[in-house]
C-alpha cells in the first residue's frame, strides 16, 4: 500500500491520480500497540461532502467517514450537493461522476469556482478509463478514485490531507 507524502499536491506515480494529486510513498509498518498518527489527526474540524446517486454507497461512505471522526454531509444528486456545499462549506468533496440533475464534473466546475476557498475535489467513480481521468482533471478534480478498490486508500489520503493542514484555520 502507498501513502501520500507531506510534500503536498504535486506529481504522482500512483495509479488513478492526476498530476495535481498527492505524491505517494510506501507506508512504514506500525509498531505493535502504537496508535497511528494518521488516525489521531482525523478530527471533527474537517468537513466532507459525499455525493453519489447510489444511496447505499453514499450512506456507507458517510458512515465510514463519521467513524473516522470527520463531519459529513450526504447527497444523492448534484443539485442537492451544490446547495449543501453552500451551507456546509466542505473542505473536501467526494463526488460520483454520474448523478441525476447535475454530473459530478459539472458540480466540480461550479465548486471550484466559488468565491471562497474551493474544496479539494475527489472523483469516486466506477469509470477508470484514461478519457474519464482526463475529463475529471479538466473539471477540476484533484484526485480520481475508481470504485470500489480505489476507496480503500481514502481514509489515509484524508488523514494525510488534514495533517498537512495542521495549524491552518479550517473555517
Amino acid at each position: 500500500m502507498a501513502a501520500a507524502t507531506d510534500q503536498g499536491w504535486g506529481k504522482s506515480s500512483w495509479p488513478g491520480a492526476h498530476t495535481a494529486s498527492p505524491t505517494f510513498a510506501p507506508l512504514r509498518p506500525r509498531t505493535e500497540g502504537a496508535e497511528s498518527s494518521d488516525r489521531r489527526v482525523a478530527s471533527s474540524r474537517m468537513r466532507i461532502l459525499c455525493a453519489d446517486n447510489d444511496q447505499d454507497a453514499a450512506d456507507s461512505l458517510g458512515m465510514l467517514l463519521k467513524l473516522l471522526g470527520y463531519r459529513t454531509r450526504i447527497c444523492y444528486d448534484g443539485v442537492c450537493a451544490l446547495n449543501a456545499a453552500e451551507e456546509f462549506r466542505p473542505h473536501v468533496c467526494i463526488l460520483d461522476y454520474k448523478m441525476p440533475g447535475m454530473s459530478g464534473c459539472e458540480l466540480a466546475c461550479r465548486l471550484s469556482h466559488q468565491p471562497r476557498r474551493p474544496p479539494i475535489l475527489i472523483a469516486a467513480t466506477a469509470f477508470g478509463s484514461e478519457h474519464m481521468r482526463r475529463a475529471t482533471a479538466a473539471a477540476g478534480f484533484h484526485l480520481h478514485l475508481v470504485k470500489p478498490r480505489g476507496l480503500e486508500t481514502l481514509p489515509l489520503v484524508l488523514a494525510r490531507l488534514e495533517k498537512s493542514w495542521a495549524g491552518t484555520r479550517l473555517d
